[in-house]
């Protein structure tokens, strides 16, 4: 039971509360129980400290309800049940993810800002590097029909996958971009702005890049980029960046999963930042098919359209198309 900071009102600790059965080895499979009560009703106030307000005792009634299973339908901001092993954490915040289905305008504004990114690649000179997969993408642009047969988000089934049994989970060697000269390779770190690229340098010679068609994720604040060509990741200690690889990935797959990922991760920060163990067993919700799968095909005909609306509504504006 993650508790509130200021329990210890003064102290420089953050307390929880651990209860454990005595003389009962802990079995592997057992679903124990991360509560975040940080709200539990006391406020610090001026000259006075730690306070007891009106919402206390409701808020304890709450705890104990959900601990003892009277509640059954308990947001996973509140609580989480999930397995542990020895070298976990026992924070809440190290199993919660955020299990709210995006929304269109969240998938809308992941295309925008890849857009946005591959356009000041363009503008700078560097257009060459996406020349491959623009052509791949005309020839595909008729394949997938119509586009309002497609099912809405909130009609079709989702269900929850761990990120590590999707993908393959890396980081990147120990580099710092401060050591590059200027060049044309993008330099990936754990922005969240610009594709989370912070510069583009030359590489060492001799040295191999990061591959691209991948996902690279923050473990600052859980922003996920899709990274279409290969690039210079940072890692070493610190905020170095994770790699997610599949074989199933593309551009339309890799900006739908990075939307979700940034969603689910969004509760990573300074204080409370992710690690390669938790990236990995990190929880996101994606639409299935009939058999209960992902619905790959589903993810990448929807990004595919909404990239080429926000394309096309770019393009009549500017009077570039009719």
């Amino acid at each position: 039971i993650s508790l509130n900071k200021d329990t210890f009102y003064g102290v420089s600790t953050v307390p929880c509360i651990a209860v454990f059965t005595a003389g009962e080895p802990h079995p592997d499979d057992k679903l124990a129980k991360f509560i975040n009560f940080e709200d539990d009703g006391y406020e610090v106030k001026k000259h006075l400290g730690l306070v007891e307000t009106e919402r206390a005792k409701d808020r304890r009634r709450w705890l104990l309800d959900c601990w003892r299973d009277k509640i059954e339908d308990v947001s996973s901001k509140f609580m989480v049940r999930t397995t542990v092993e020895p070298d976990d954490e026992w924070l809440h915040s190290f199993y919660y993810y955020n299990d709210e289905i995006p929304a269109e305008e969240d998938f809308l504004n992941s295309v925008a800002d890849y857009l946005t990114f591959e356009f000041n690649m363009i503008a700078h000179g560097r257009g060459d590097l996406f020349a491959a997969e623009e052509n791949a993408i005309r020839k595909e642009r008729n394949r997938d029909g119509d586009a309002s047969k497609l099912t809405a988000l909130n009609r079709k089934e989702w269900r929850t996958f761990v990120v590590g049994d999707l993908f393959f989970v890396k980081r990147p060697k120990s580099r710092s971009e401060k050591k590059y000269r200027d060049g044309a390779v993008p330099f990936v770190a754990s922005g969240n702005y610009n594709n989370g690229v912070v510069r583009c340098c030359a590489p060492v010679e001799g040295e191999t890049l990061d591959k691209g068609n991948c996902i690279t994720v923050s473990p600052v604040d859980g922003s996920a980029f899709y990274q279409e060509i290969p690039f210079l990741g940072r890692g070493g200690a610190g905020s170095s960046i994770l790699i997610l690889y599949t074989d199933r990935l593309n551009k339309y797959l890799g900006l739908y999963i990075s939307c979700v990922i940034t969603k689910a991760c969004s509760k990573y920060c300074y204080g409370n930042m992710g690690t390669e163990k938790s990236i990995k067993r990190q929880k996101i919700t994606l639409p299935v098919d009939e058999n209960g799968a992902p619905d790959w095909a589903y993810m990448e005909v929807y990004t595919r359209k909404l990239f080429e609306r926000v394309c096309l509504d770019f393009g009549r504006r500017k009077g570039l198309i009719v």
